[in-house]
């Protein structure tokens, strides 16, 4: 243990949160992600986002279809005030935000899901919403399976040598006499356990994910001290569902995926620049690349005659 406390600090702002390290930002593993693996699935998702949020709303009076549902509830959920009217424009923008409404209430959800995942760790009882109550009674069926025990729950991460935190969901033994994963008497059973609660259940970007959490240096413990980052035997994802059911995957998430992790860290570095890594006064290494416009160079008397 560390003898002081550190000065890497997680910091939450409303539903997000943030990492500081001497009061620089330092990037997120999701963030990160999110900024250096394309995802061209996501173009297609919010296009037809936006034309289900439009026909939802659409209401048929006469043979005739009208949008007063649709303005009203665009009104209703504006991101910037609308005091009069909705012009077309106005409209357009806020339809646009359509799909970042719907992605936030995801992880808003998750979110959710997480905390009361880890109240319910530290104290056996939370008050549970009525739409959240299938998932974390898929999560209690999980723990009624698995059994983790030395639970290590909700704790910011940090890797000095690359620059990065996060937070892993749960880091844990399962098993005793042997391992529940391998079943190996001789794996200690140390579990790095990653919950997902959204429709398509879990993705491949989920073993750079843990990745990233697994070559953490450090985690920070309940008093605020760093302590070293456990070693992991198995890396779990785990799709929560509505109905009360989860199903468990086990994630190749080593030394090889740790690499690709910071190939996606680089191509976030190289497009998102200060807006991901703090750099103040600095541009975005993409930006960097292209000059201003140029015209044809007159060579020089000297230049001409050599």
């Amino acid at each position: 243990m560390t003898d002081t406390t550190t000065t890497f600090k997680r910091r939450n702002h409303g539903s997000g949160h943030s990492y500081r390290l001497d009061g620089n930002k330092v990037p997120g593993v999701t963030t990160i992600l999110n900024a250096g693996i394309p995802k061209p699935g996501l173009i297609g998702w919010a296009g037809s986002t936006v034309a289900e949020y439009v026909v939802d709303r659409l209401v048929l009076k006469d043979g005739h279809y009208y949008a007063d549902d649709l303005v009203a509830d665009v009104r209703a959920t504006a991101k910037y005030p609308i005091p009069h009217g909705l012009p077309r424009v106005k409209l357009a923008r806020e339809l646009s935000f359509a799909p970042n409404r719907q992605r936030d209430a995801g992880a808003n959800k998750g979110g959710k899901v997480h905390r009361l995942a880890m109240t319910l760790a530290a104290k056996g009882e939370a008050d549970v919403p009525d739409e959240l109550i299938g998932y974390v009674d898929a999560y209690l069926s999980w723990r009624d399976q698995w059994n983790p025990t030395g639970e290590l729950v909700e704790r910011p991460v940090l890797n000095r040598t690359v620059f990065y935190a996060g937070t892993f969901d749960l880091v844990g033994q399962l098993g005793i006499a042997a391992c529940a994963v391998c079943a190996d008497p001789e794996c200690d059973g140390v579990c790095l356990v990653d919950w997902k609660t959204g429709q398509s259940g879990i993705f491949g970007e989920t073993a750079l994910q843990c990745a990233g959490y697994r070559y953490a240096e450090v985690y920070i413990d309940d008093d605020g001290n760093e302590q070293p980052m456990p070693a992991i035997d198995h890396c779990l994802g785990v799709w929560l569902r509505p109905d009360r059911t989860h199903d468990t995957y086990q994630l190749t998430a080593g030394p090889d995926e740790f690499r690709l992790f910071r190939y996606a860290y680089e191509i976030a570095k190289f497009l998102a620049g200060p807006d991901l890594f703090g750099l103040d006064g600095e541009e975005a290494p993409v930006r960097g690349v292209i000059s201003a416009p140029i015209s044809p160079r007159t060579p020089t008397t000297t230049e001409a005659a050599s």
